[in-house]
């Protein structure tokens, strides 16, 4: 299959994730580069919250209900904006304002950044994947498959209630859903691919949401310099923990869409503190901005917006210090630092009290370490989490960037890292204990998935490592220029331009084929081959599954075991089964099923059962060794010579039978 057959699903998704907030950031007197960077963000909080607006409501979750909501915003943004000025509010506290303009060298140099990391990530993602229909062959891409296909079919897109896909009655709990909705929106467009879609949103995220959102960050850390923002671009393709460890791991699809958001937010984040060197917004633009783009990251996964307070815990400290001294100092009235001083120690209050409270249950939160303690702060030190090759050259330049920042008034951004360091060394290293329960049972003490949060703010300290180089190999030149006479303003400018691009080059050359990048994506890249020993779906049944609806009628009910590939019957194909995902609820008539299925030609007790659920047909796959479930459910062992099945169709070992045993 060519890989233009993933065009369509991915021009659909770029319009979700970049078309409903568009208009509403224009309409809010949003311009330049921070409307295409916050698009993403903005769209995913109208596509969640939206979704759970319209289950309680009944309506049909279709692209018309978020595009309602979209022009509602709009229009109502454009009335309060110019009539009432309101967003304009405030303007100076947080600096004096540079807006962005869509014209300008600034402009450009961010364009070709972010083109760089879209075409550098892109080859990433066209590695990994291997073809533009692959799947991730692991445990959690059976729920996310099956869970997208289940919105479609029910309409029943909300966070609050997605999970009674596979729990029992009653027991719902709440999912976020972000990553499904944005998925099943695409997918209703074009039906007849469930892997495609899915690859085409997850392709806007890699290639064109995460770029954006780094340029972004690095923007509000650090003035807007050419060879300092394509270095920012090549940064972001430049680590394996994020995005590459989250295609591979899990697969943690919600988080890799939420994380992908994060360094938008802490851009925000940074400019409300006042810690931005190119002041951007007014109070009201940002608090409007947070508004209407946190949501949609925290929907995508409550741990990202934990990750986020995690990290700005030190730009929020930093901010409170400086009013505390300008108050004191007299620089600005007491009350107002008073004021101000409280706000920020409101908001460390919230912080602290929202950490036992955003997390899953303890139950679910029992991942063991994985490292010695020093090995933990080398990995953190070397980009290599999770016994990755070390990022050497990348590494150099976070800790030039590290002591840049201490030295340059962003101490701020090397205590965040060190604070994301601290926690990763206690999920990696540390035993069992409550201590580690509270401090990072947030994240499933999931060595894995926390590893990704170390790229955050080892990318933007990178980028002012490599500024930092950049301007000491310009002073460098100016000294050595000085003592051989005085070059032309001319001159100086043009050597100080092949010196950016000289370390752009080498920047290029020891990141992009280097071989710690070459591992990572190889190890992802095992994920989504489909061959003979694939991990959920194996090359045969995947043939079987391609054939499956010539034999069922609509409305008939599959019986698969959940602990092997026959669960992804459902996602792929849209026909009933009676699993979705290995971890539900069976009902009684399930139990019945499970356990004697393969008798209902000589156990009376069986049929009653196989008839209440439906089930007219039977898939029989493979249970090799690795398969999720260690011992398969009894019902399904000797379906090829009990009584009452027909054999209607196979592929290898995998095999579809008719159930006659029950009229």
């Amino acid at each position: 299959m060519s890989w233009l057959a993933l065009l369509p699903a991915a021009l659909l998704a770029a319009l979700l994730l970049f078309g409903l907030g568009v208009p509403v950031l224009l309409a809010a007197g949003i311009r330049g580069f921070p409307v295409a960077a916050l698009a993403p963000a903005t769209s995913l909080t109208i596509i969640a919250v939206t979704a759970i607006l319209t289950t309680p409501l009944g309506l049909p979750w279709t692209w018309i209900a978020p595009a309602v909501v979209t022009l509602l915003l709009t229009v109502a943004l454009w009335f309060v904006v110019r009539r009432w000025g309101l967003l304009r509010r405030f303007d100076g506290v947080l600096g004096a304002r540079t807006p962005d303009r869509w014209l300008g060298m600034d402009s450009l140099w961010t364009l070709v950044s972010f083109v760089v990391a879209a075409l550098l990530m892109t080859r990433h993602f066209v590695r990994i994947f291997g073809r533009p229909d692959a799947i991730s062959q692991t445990y959690d891409n059976i729920f996310h498959l099956s869970a997208t296909r289940y919105i479609v079919d029910t309409n029943n897109a909300s966070t609050l209630t997605l999970s009674a896909m596979s729990a029992g009655p009653g027991e719902s709990t709440l999912y976020p859903a972000a990553f499904h909705d944005t998925v099943s929106l695409v997918l209703r467009a074009m039906p007849e691919s469930l892997p495609l879609a899915m690859n085409g949103v997850l392709y806007v995220i890699v290639a064109l949401v995460w770029p954006l959102a780094c340029i972004f960050f690095v923007r509000s850390v650090m003035a807007p310099k050419a060879a300092t923002l394509v270095a920012a671009g090549i940064l972001s393709a430049s680590f394996t923990a994020f995005p590459i460890g989250l295609l591979d791991f899990g697969v943690l699809y919600p988080n890799l869409l939420g994380l992908a958001l994060l360094p938008a937010a802490l851009g925000l984040v940074v400019q409300l503190m006042g810690l931005a060197t190119v002041p951007r917004f007014t109070l009201g633009e940002v608090l409007f901005l947070g508004l209407v783009t946190v949501p949609g990251m925290l929907l995508s996964h409550p741990n990202v917006f934990m990750t986020l307070c995690l990290m700005v815990i030190p730009f929020v400290v930093t901010r409170l210090y400086r009013q505390f001294r300008a108050g004191r100092r007299g620089e600005i009235p007491w009350r107002t630092a008073a004021w101000q001083v409280a706000g920020l120690a409101a908001i460390l209050l919230v912080i602290l009290a929202l950490w036992p409270i955003v997390r899953p249950p303890a139950s679910a939160a029992t991942w063991p370490p994985f490292h010695t303690t020093q090995a933990a702060l080398g990995q953190a030190i070397l980009n290599a989490p999770m016994e990755n090759t070390p990022a050497w050259f990348v590494s150099v330049l976070m800790c030039i960037g590290a002591w840049a920042a201490l030295v340059h008034k962003r101490a701020w951004l090397f205590w965040s890292w060190a604070g994301v360091t601290l926690l990763w060394v206690i999920i990696a290293s540390f035993g069992m204990s409550p201590l580690r329960m509270f401090l990072t049972g947030i994240w499933y003490n999931d060595s894995h998935r926390y590893a990704a949060f170390l790229v955050f703010i080892s990318l933007p300290l990178a980028t002012l490592g490599f500024g930092w180089l950049q301007r000491a190999l310009d002073m460098v030149w100016a000294g050595l220029a000085r003592r051989w006479g005085r070059p032309s303003a001319r001159a100086h400018l043009a050597v100080s331009r092949l010196i950016g691009v000289g370390l752009l080059g080498v920047l290029l050359v020891m990141t992009q084929p280097a071989n710690y990048l070459d591992r990572a994506v190889e190890r992802a890249a095992a994920q989504y081959v489909l061959d003979d020993d694939s991990l959920v779906v194996d090359a045969d049944e995947m043939k079987l599954l391609e054939r499956l609806r010539e034999h069922v009628p609509d409305g008939a009910v599959v019986a698969t075991e959940p602990g092997n590939g026959s669960s992804l019957a459902y996602a792929l194909t849209g026909v009933k089964t009676t699993t979705r995902h290995i971890l539900y609820m069976p009902s009684p008539p399930l139990r019945i099923v499970n356990a004697r299925l393969d008798t209902a030609g000589i156990d009376p007790t069986v049929c009653p059962a196989v008839r209440e659920l439906g089930i007219t047909h039977v898939l029989d796959f493979r249970y090799p060794v690795g398969r999720f479930q260690r011992i398969r459910d009894a019902g399904f062992s000797d379906l090829a010579w009990m009584p009452g099945f027909r054999l209607v169709d196979s592929e290898g070992d995998a095999a579809l039978y008719e159930v006659t045993a029950c009229g």
